[in-house]
Formats: C-alpha cells, structure tokens, sequence
C-alpha cells in the first residue's frame, strides 16, 4: 500500500476545519508532528521538551503522574537522556542543528500514547499547551501515523538540503526550509506520495529528483512512489560537494 505523507501546513488545514484530509489512511513525517506538537524550540541546538522512550508503552494517568514528579527541577531537559539525537553540522554555512526526539515521538504517536505526550506538553504554557492537545487529539483520534526521520532519511535530507541552497533563497530561519527538506527526504526514502501547498518544494523536487508533481483537488501531491531513492542533480546546480556538511548521531 503507497503511504501518503502530509506536509504540516496540510494537516494543519485539516486540525482547523479548514480543508478535508486528502484521504483517510494519511501520514506525517517526525519533523512534521514536532512542528504540530511545538517540539522543536527557538535555540537550535535544544528542545522545548523532549520525548523519552519507556519500557513499557504506552504510558497509563500514573505512570504521566510518576514522569512528571521525577522531572522536578529538570524541566527543560527531562528525557534528554532517554530519547534519540541527530545532529546536522554545516560547516560555516550554518549553525549546528540538533534534533531530539524524532524516533520517541513516532513511536509514542503510532502507539496512541496520548498520556504522555499530554503531560510533557505542561512546560509550554497554558495557552500553547490548550493548542497542541487539540493537534494531538485530532493525530491520535484520526489514526494519523508518524515516519519517523532516521538515518536513510537524514543522510537524504542533508544531500537534499544541500541542493536546494544552491539553487534557492532559504527561509529568514533556516531550519524552516530544512524542516520541509525533510519531510521531502521521508517522503522520498519511504517512496511515499507527499501532498503540500509549496509549489516551490514541488518544483525542486522535480528538477533535483526528477519525481512528478501533480495537481489533486486543492493540493500538489510530489510522486516518489516510482522513484528509485537516488537524486537526479539538475543542470542548475553549482555541482560541488560541501565536506563540512554531515549527518551523526
């Protein structure tokens, strides 16, 4: 069966009633559910909270209750030591990025585990905390699965993320053109069907790749579903390889 990923602003249209889920069997990437989910923090090398992996998911009312008597003092870096990293280096062209909780988080939401998630959200605020619980009810209560950025899909996004500087503006916050390389990378890693409104996403996907882009009702939907993973350097590109840029964990 072809999964079919959805990019955050697709979802996001769905949590708000503002547009119908393009089918009922959807996926999301790990990058897009911490965007969903307010995972990701403002510093870029540091998370507003982090995932941890337990024993025994997933987690009941007492084992949440337990969690967050143990984090105590260590709010901000509960779990940091009990969840995944990958860390991007860019040389000089960019600061150091790294991630937490990727795989956590996709295992905790393909679980159902709608206790732990919930609990963890109570260092965001009371106002951030009200909007992530809805996106996380509407995640779990529509059986959204999460792909989960691993090691394949890492080492793709960073070649991924390479070419489209080269031929592209990025983002004022760099780390949101990576976070939508990504989700490309997951898309074209799992051989995946990727809907988005980003034409220009859809664009470098099919001059860097050479996967389709086709139009489907309100959407563009990026085709890797006959892709054979490899990327396809278009004749734009500068052609060089940046040895300062790497993948690790």
């Amino acid at each position: 069966m072809r999964i079919r990923l959805c990019d955050t602003q697709i979802i996001s249209y769905a949590i708000s009633g503002r547009r119908e889920l393009p089918t009922p069997d959807v996926a999301i990437s790990s990058t897009t559910a911490q965007e969903l989910l307010l995972v990701q923090g403002r510093e870029l090398t540091r998370n507003n909270y982090y995932v941890p992996f337990l024993a025994e998911p997933p987690a009941t009312p007492g084992t949440v209750e337990a969690l967050l008597k143990e984090r105590g003092k260590f709010r901000k870096d509960f779990g940091k030591n009990r969840t995944d990293r990958l860390i991007f280096d860019f040389g000089v062209d960019h600061p150091t990025v790294i991630e937490y909780s990727h795989a956590a988080l996709a295992r905790a939401l393909n679980d159902g585990d709608y206790y732990l998630l919930s609990g963890l959200t109570s260092v965001l605020g009371e106002s951030h905390r009200k909007a992530v619980v809805r996106r996380l009810r509407y995640l779990i209560d529509h059986g959204i699965q999460c792909i989960p950025v691993g090691r394949s899909s890492a080492q793709a996004g960073l070649q991924l993320f390479r070419g489209f500087s080269e031929s592209y503006t990025l983002k004022q916050n760099f780390r949101n053109s990576l976070n939508d390389i990504l989700t490309l990378a997951v898309a074209q890693v799992s051989g995946s069907l990727l809907y988005t409104d980003d034409e220009l996403l859809a664009t470098f996907a099919a001059n860097y790749a050479g996967v389709p882009a086709n139009q489907e009702d309100e959407s563009l939907v990026i085709d890797f579903t006959q892709s054979t993973g490899k990327n396809r350097v278009n004749r734009g590109s500068k052609g060089y390889v940046n040895k300062g840029w790497r993948a690790h964990w």
